[in-house]
């Protein structure tokens, strides 16, 4: 709720250009291509533009959501097979639908920072322990140009709860954006091993042709995925999503 109200204002505010890290059009015979616009008919994503850099060569991230703009390093374009091609693809897709292309594209301390100005904008005496003032003042006031009234009605009730909640930690959105992401790859594919190996990719490890549990381990979003995999919650998700009857 927070980024379907806010994204415009924070995109806004933080915009990206995806020649600034030597992106370049994804030629249009790559396989890829193909497997982007199938998985966008899926979910009704309409056109999706991607982008291949080297000087991100482990990057497979969504940095745009209107139009949606995927970005893929040089490595995981040559490696990835077509099931881990899927997965990542449905994975960008989700983050991107839910508006949260930014929180791959900053740094999570940047992150944090705008979604304290929100609070702040909207609550004039927030002042959250441990933060520069002079720089969450300057934040408010940039997000302030961009932030329409409408947008900040229908953000005060969400800004004020988050606010107020203990165990909110505005610097590990990504994780949030990200752990949608994989399930939502994940049940798009079915195919977990592949999930887990496009992850390893993601993180720069050599996975050697196989994942094992011991490189798993090493990578927080690979475990709470397979903790995701084996629970109820996921076989339920699939019944939801009819995602056995495909």
């Amino acid at each position: 709720i927070l980024f379907r109200h806010g994204a415009d204002a924070l995109n806004r505010t933080a915009p990206f250009d995806v020649r600034v890290v030597g992106g370049e059009k994804l030629d249009k015979r790559h396989a890829l291509r193909g497997v982007v616009q199938e998985m966008a008919r899926w979910v009704n994503a309409g056109d999706v533009d991607v982008f291949v850099t080297a000087q991100l060569p482990n990057a497979f991230v969504p940095v745009g959501d209107a139009p949606i703009q995927l970005l893929v390093g040089k490595n995981i374009l040559d490696a990835a097979s077509r099931f881990e091609q899927q997965f990542l693809v449905a994975r960008a897709l989700k983050i991107a639908r839910a508006q949260m292309s930014i929180t791959c594209r900053i740094r999570p301390d940047e992150m944090a920072l705008m979604l304290r100005a929100l609070m702040r904008l909207e609550m004039p005496g927030f002042e959250p322990k441990g933060v520069d003032l002079a720089a969450l003042d300057d934040m408010v006031r940039r997000i302030g140009k961009h932030l329409t009234k409408r947008a900040k009605d229908d953000l005060g009730p969400h800004l004020v709860e988050l606010a107020g909640a203990s165990d909110f930690d505005p610097a590990r959105v990504y994780a949030l954006a990200s752990t949608a992401g994989n399930r939502a790859g994940l049940l798009a594919t079915g195919a977990l091993p592949s999930a887990l190996s496009s992850l390893a990719k993601l993180s720069g490890l050599n996975t050697g042709g196989r994942t094992s549990g011991t490189l798993v381990a090493q990578i927080e979003e690979a475990r709470e995925l397979l903790a995701f995999a084996i629970s109820e919650n996921h076989f339920e998700a699939r019944q939801r999503a009819g995602a056995d009857r495909r």
